[in-house]
């Protein structure tokens, strides 16, 4: 029989292979955002007014 330690211990393993392929997924900024200047993401309302 196998040891449930290695076997809990595997099944982590692949949770977190999971959980970081799902990160990557989702909140790595597009390729388009990193090829824009920073400056040109705010739009007009969000930038400081002159005065």
């Amino acid at each position: 029989m196998r040891d449930p330690k290695h076997l809990m211990f595997a099944e982590a393993c692949a949770l977190i292979k999971q959980a970081e392929q799902l990160h990557r997924q989702f909140f790595e900024p597009s390729r388009e955002a990193r090829a824009r200047p920073a400056g040109s993401r705010l739009s007009m309302s969000s930038r400081p007014s002159g005065s």
